[in-house]
């Protein structure tokens, strides 16, 4: 078995999550798109997986990833086992845990100093005291939730959502209609993967019920996944009604579709984020007790329509609820609430999640440390870089002398930080400079990385790690509130790193008596929306 991950990467990352009938294929649909994310960042990607159907297999590969195929039962300790032997032989920066069966024993068997520990939460499967990072992408996620985990670095929230790389760069490949259209032409029904208790029929009878895609005027565009056992039978009935529906199996670009969509009917899991992110009204099903509070924050920001389950969506000849038809019928008819609800969807998420939690893996292996008057050589080199000096509002090289006089102020001063990234071999990147207000409220960052870091996507992964650090509401800058950044116009390269990682242009400025663009960025606040403590019942 070799395990071995390449260290000339800039991090490695080891997957365990599985997708079956049973659990469905959500864990590993945002683990993919995370994969991706990581994959595009050069950094190794290996996934360990249990029972995965073969068209998933596939997607893992085509990802670029490596997979380990196991026959274990899922979470049991001789899963932990393995993994836990199959990470101690390799070289993994990262684990990540992203299934409900990987409980605290799990965790702990697994967590080692080599590896730092990810796991992804959706509803407190577990306490995760032996995690380092807790990734929480839900409208619902709050942060105060994790607030016992002192120690413990937790991301939360639709800005972290994990969508597919096909929902990252959705406005310049689908533009997209501006308004809705007065009349449907196109419903979207999707219910995941395997849909055991068959919603997909429910809906189709439902909407046969209420003569909808029963003419050429309008089309049911029908996905259904690779778990799906039923479809000859529901082409069957589509044949016998006469309905004017398209099944899609196995659909490889599901925002194409999205994008030809009016509205959709749907399940209640990760599609209503890609829902909202393509601004298609919904009417959701929580079909499974883990996706009701997924429905219930969707709602009340205003994207979806949302229902319980019924356990069993056959159980009658009319499928559905008469409250689920009316609002499929209201929905239909009132084009100003289609209008709303995309519009309140677009706004919701931007399809960078995946991006940013890479950065924060990226971060979990860059260190820093204080600089020292043994840096001085490596720093006046790097003060003389030809690039530094163009992007620097001191162009002109310094001398030896006046680099020496400069660091020593430096170092001495209270109110400058000058810190040297470095990397998983604890090779210098660059350097941070902070300077600080006389009422420690801000902080001015600075940054210069070396010739063989650029390039490379650092840039923003070390200022957004110095800026998490200055901003962290404890120890000695507690007061600090806001980062300052001074770019010149011209620096457009720099304008797009501080602006990937939440800093927002401010207003024009001088230093040095040259016009530079001030870009501000503040403490992230965690909005989150209560869990609702009931949604309707389909029945």
């Amino acid at each position: 078995m070799n395990v071995a991950t390449n260290l000339n990467t800039p991090f490695s990352v080891l997957i365990r999550t599985d997708a079956n009938p049973t659990i469905g294929s959500g864990h590993l649909t945002r683990m993919l798109a995370l994969s991706s994310a990581c994959r595009n960042s050069g950094a190794d990607v290996t996934f360990i997986s249990n029972e995965m159907p073969a068209t998933l297999q596939k997607s893992i590969i085509e990802t670029g990833c490596q997979q380990q195929r196991i026959d274990i039962p899922t979470g049991s300790f001789e899963d932990a086992d393995f993994t836990a032997d199959y990470i101690s032989k390799g070289s993994f920066d990262w684990t990540i845990l992203d299934g409900y069966q990987f409980d605290d024993a799990y965790q702990q068997r697994v967590s080692q100093p080599s590896s730092r520990l990810m796991v992804v939460d959706d509803f407190g499967h577990a306490t995760h005291q032996n995690a380092d990072l807790i990734l929480n992408q839900n409208a619902y996620a709050d942060r105060s939730r994790y607030d016992q985990l002192k120690s413990t670095d937790v991301v939360c929230g639709l800005k972290y959502t994990l969508l597919r790389p096909e929902f990252h760069t959705l406005s310049s490949d689908y533009p997209g209609r501006k308004n809705a259209r007065f009349s449907i032409k196109r419903i979207l029904i999707t219910f995941g993967g395997s849909d055991i208790n068959d919603w997909t029929l429910a809906t189709l009878r439902t909407l046969l019920e209420l003569k909808l895609a029963t003419t050429s005027s309008t089309v049911a565009d029908v996905v259904i996944g690779g778990n799906y056992t039923k479809e000859k039978e529901l082409a069957k009935f589509c044949r016998d009604a006469g309905m004017n529906v398209f099944l899609h199996r196995n659909v490889d670009r599901m925002d194409a579709l999205m994008n030809q969509a009016d509205m959709a009917i749907t399940a209640g899991g990760s599609t209503c984020y890609e829902l909202a992110r393509t601004g298609v009204p919904a009417i959701a099903i929580a079909t499974a007790e883990n996706q009701k509070a997924v429905v219930g924050a969707l709602e009340q920001r205003g994207t979806l329509i949302g229902f319980a389950a019924d356990e069993n969506p056959l159980s009658s000849s009319s499928a559905f609820s008469d409250d689920i038809k009316s609002a499929i019928r209201k929905l239909v008819r009132n084009r100003e609430q289609r209008q709303s609800m995309s519009e309140k969807g677009k706004r919701l998420l931007d399809g960078l999640g995946a991006e940013r939690v890479t950065r924060k893996l990226h971060a979990g292996v860059i260190s820093f440390r204080d600089a020292s008057p043994q840096d001085s050589q490596m720093l006046f080199e790097l003060r003389n870089d030809s690039a530094v000096c163009e992007a620097s509002f001191q162009q002109s090289a310094v001398t030896q002398s006046e680099h020496e006089k400069w660091l020593g102020q430096s170092l001495a001063s209270p109110s400058r930080l000058l810190w040297i990234p470095t990397d998983r071999s604890l090779q210098p990147l660059g350097r941070v400079q902070m300077d600080l207000s006389e009422n420690l409220q801000t902080a001015t960052i600075s940054i210069a990385l070396n010739k063989r870091s650029r390039g490379r996507g650092l840039g923003p992964v070390v200022i957004e790690k110095a800026t998490d650090l200055i901003l962290a509401d404890s120890g000695a800058y507690a007061s600090v509130s806001k980062v300052i950044a001074n770019i010149k116009p011209t620096n457009t390269r720099s304008c797009m790193a501080f602006e990937k990682v939440g800093f927002e242009f401010s207003a024009p400025t001088t230093v040095n008596d040259e016009i530079a663009l001030r870009y501000i960025r503040r403490p992230d606040l965690q909005v989150s929306v209560e869990n609702p403590a009931t949604i309707r019942k389909s029945a």
